[in-house]
Order: C-alpha cells, then sequence, then structure tokens
C-alpha cells in the first residue's frame, strides 16, 4: 500500500501481509562482503522451517513447492532471508488490485468474457497450497502461538472533579503460573466533563495525549458507548515480569459553562473510562517448541 502497510481491497486482514509491520523484525546481521566462493549447499538447504505441532499445518521451505497437486505451476509465498539471518514466507498478492482492477470487473463476468479469479474477492485464498497448508505465519505473528490463548482483563478510572487524576492497577495474567507475549492495550473514554483526557499513562509513560470526543460529554446521553483513546498498543516494552500495570489518566479542566456542573457527571464522575488488556498466555508447565520467537 501507499503507507507501506496491509492494502488488499476488502480481502481478510493478515499481518502477515502488512508489510509495513515487518521491517527489522528479525533482527539484523551484518553482510558478509566478500564470502568465499567454494561449492556449497544453499543456506535454505539447511533451513528446517517451523511446523505447527498437531494443531497447525504450514508450508514448508526447503524444497519449497512450485507446483498444485496436479503438477501446474503454482504461485506461492517466496521465501527470503531477513536482515537478521532468519528465513520468512511472504505473503502473497494473488490478484494486484493496483494493475488489475482496470482489466477485470465482474461486468466481464456478467458478459462471459472471463471469470474473476478467487483472489479477486478475498486474497486469503491465495495464502493456501494445494495441501491446504497455509503460508508460514511471521515469527511475531499471533497465529505462530499455537499452544497459547488469549485472555482479557479490564477495569476502570474514575474520577469526581473537574481537572482530577484517576488511576488503577491492572493485573493482566499471573506471573506464577503464565508466561505472557503479544499483549495489547485498549483504553475507551465513556464520559468526560471538561476539554478532554489531558494525557494517559501506563507504568509511567505516557501513551496518549489530548484526547477528544464530543459525543462523550453529552450530558443528555442516556448510553454511554465507548471511544477509542488508545487502540491496540503493543506493551512489549511496558509490561514488567510481574504483570501488573498502573494506568492513570488525567481530565482537562474545562473553561466552558459545563466544567464542574453537577448535572454534568456520569454517575457522578467528571471522568470515566475502561482500559483493557489482551495477552496471549501460556502455562508455565507447559514446553512446546514448534513457537519460534
Amino acid at each position: 500500500g501507499f503507507f507501506g502497510s496491509f492494502s488488499e481491497g476488502e480481502s481478510t486482514y493478515d499481518e502477515d501481509g502488512d508489510h509495513g509491520r515487518l521491517p527489522r523484525q528479525a533482527g539484523w546481521e551484518p553482510p558478509i562482503a566478500k564470502p568465499p566462493k567454494m561449492w556449497a549447499n544453499p543456506a535454505e538447504f539447511f533451513h528446517e522451517s517451523p511446523g505447527g505441532g498437531p494443531n497447525r499445518t504450514w508450508q514448508t521451505h526447503y524444497p519449497a513447492l512450485h507446483t498444485n497437486l496436479a503438477g501446474q505451476s503454482a504461485a506461492y509465498g517466496p521465501w527470503a532471508r531477513g536482515p537478521g539471518g532468519s528465513w520468512s514466507q511472504g505473503y502473497v498478492n494473488g490478484y494486484d488490485d493496483e494493475t488489475s482492477v482496470n482489466d477485470i470487473s465482474p461486468w466481464n463476468v456478467a458478459r462471459g468474457d472471463t471469470e474473476l479469479p478467487a483472489a479477486w474477492f478475498d486474497e486469503a485464498v491465495a495464502q493456501y497450497d494445494g495441501f491446504g497448508r497455509r503460508q508460514l505465519p511471521n515469527g511475531a505473528s499471533a497465529r505462530r502461538f499455537v499452544a497459547w490463548r488469549e485472555t482479557a482483563v479490564n477495569t476502570s478510572l474514575a474520577c469526581k472533579s473537574p481537572g482530577c487524576t484517576a488511576s488503577a492497577s491492572l493485573v493482566a495474567f499471573d506471573s506464577a503460573s503464565q508466561r505472557a507475549r503479544r499483549c495489547r492495550l485498549n483504553v475507551d473514554l465513556q464520559f468526560y466533563g471538561g476539554d478532554g483526557v489531558a494525557w494517559i499513562a501506563v507504568n509511567g509513560a505516557n501513551v496518549s495525549s489530548d484526547c477528544r470526543q464530543p459525543k462523550a460529554r453529552d450530558c443528555s446521553a442516556a448510553a454511554r458507548p465507548l471511544y477509542p483513546c488508545v487502540l491496540e498498543l503493543n506493551l512489549d516494552k511496558l509490561m514488567p515480569m510481574t504483570g501488573v500495570l498502573d494506568i492513570a489518566a488525567k481530565a482537562s479542566r474545562g473553561t466552558d459553562a459545563m466544567d464542574g456542573q453537577a448535572n454534568c457527571t456520569f454517575n457522578g464522575n467528571d471522568l470515566a473510562m475502561v482500559p483493557t488488556v489482551a495477552c496471549l498466555v501460556q502455562d508455565l508447565d507447559v514446553r512446546n517448541t514448534n513457537e519460534t520467537v
């Protein structure tokens, strides 16, 4: 896509096709300027691509398939060695929206001129080979954690006076019996009575500033939908080993007549928010070597 991210029309979102998230995920390995010239097996010969255990089947690297079950030529995700030295399989651009969108349309099908390929409707179908195996997910993909389960925990942030600060502690996972990966934070705004939410902090680090949603300060609203101030924030750098997050938010002090009015609160609060943390967790007594991160 234009910004180096997933841009495949209405296809099912797949983070393996979100190219803006993939660079440098595998680290960086200094290149060899002048490798020795001698006969040797290629690097891919030594790569044993990981499997998904008894619950998942992924495409394998060496030798990689280039035909379908009928022996016809087929294009599967290309394998590439990253700057960190690890191998990954690319996302298949089964239908090039940018160059082919004007060549094929539903009108061609109606006239009987041609058939639309399945990938025109959803590029997810192009990620499978003739054996029904999906492309190998990258090392940071959630699909790689086949023996893990997702859990979510939320809490409430609320305070009563204009310009107040609300705080709460949230235990994302039980560190005594679990390990966690891929923790994400969402903080949804339910109500504010001032000029907005000045800042939101997690374990002392500022993760949002000046969050505003005019509908969230409507005093006449009976229902209170949630509006995102923090959306899918990666907590890899903020999550401690204990799994405990200290979350705080400060309400901006308003300057208009609405600020501070007793009849412009939600359950008596000038600020009401809902933080939620979702993690992939695994019990500490489980040993699974199929996941390579």
